[in-house]
């Protein structure tokens, strides 16, 4: 899918360095964004960056520290002037095991990463966008859909679709558009990982829970960046407030 309007204009992506992140940034600089990586590992953050060349800007931040995404955003306007498409990527699936087990200090992290950084990002981004302006967050299957051993991460992710829908109603006067995307099994090291922390000895394993599913196996980072880049484009111009799940109908 090759999408006309994208020539020059500009957008951030957190999570940039690996995964569904890399996969939209590499596919908007083939569309002829520039593209503000973002990423808290240096080395594979600025390998992206060294293999897209002169029309990406790579930041290494932690999104954490909502003073290094005000950074970010401002560094974003510094080099290209203006910002028109955001996409909050960046997350942690957090501790896993049941919900009531996790920290004060777990629930703070997650919702850090996966919600807090969302917000700070918009608040900083959505000062320089203009009509036409798009934003995509990233949130789950699980953010839909019970997530026994993952609670905090739905929780999370389920806070972002509710800001993703207020926000869509209190920006669309001023022309921007704010969707979210709910990914189920996407072949990424956060879904190896987190299949890791949940396996049960004796349960099955990690392949055999994909060929369990619909489509027996999981999505790859290209495919979730078709939809994201579709959103955060000119073909979308209607669409707002929507969450699009991309789960190969596990979550139907």
């Amino acid at each position: 899918m090759s999408q006309t309007g994208f020539q020059d204009r500009v957008a951030i992506v957190t999570g940039a360095a690996r995964g569904m992140g890399e996969a939209v940034s590499r596919r908007l600089v083939a569309e002829g964004a520039k593209v503000c990586l973002v990423d808290r590992d240096p080395e594979a953050l600025y390998r992206v960056a060294d293999s897209l060349g002169e029309r990406t800007h790579a930041i290494v931040a932690d999104v954490t520290a909502p003073e290094q995404i005000e950074a970010f955003v401002a560094g974003t306007v510094e080099r290209w002037g203006r910002i028109d498409m955001l996409h909050n990527n960046a997350g942690v699936t957090g501790r896993s095991g049941p919900a009531l087990d996790s920290t004060l200090d777990d629930l703070d992290f997650v919702f850090a990463v996966n919600f807090r950084a969302a917000f700070v990002a918009i608040k900083a981004a959505a000062m320089h966008m203009t009509e036409g302006a798009s934003i995509v967050n990233m949130s789950s299957l699980f953010g839909i859909r019970a997530a026994p051993g993952m609670g905090l991460y739905g929780a999370s992710k389920a806070a972002v679709i509710g800001l993703t829908k207020t926000l869509a109603v209190e920006l669309a006067p001023r022309g921007i558009r704010v969707n979210s995307v709910a990914p189920g099994a996407i072949e990424t090291d956060l879904l190896r990982s987190s299949n890791a922390a949940l396996h049960v000895p004796g349960g099955p394993s990690y392949d055999e829970k994909l060929k369990s599913m619909p489509m027996g196996r999981a999505g790859t980072p290209e495919e979730a960046a078709n939809l994201i880049v579709w959103l955060l484009g000119p073909e979308s111009t209607f669409v707002s407030g929507a969450v699009y799940q991309i789960d190969g109908a596990r979550g139907a």
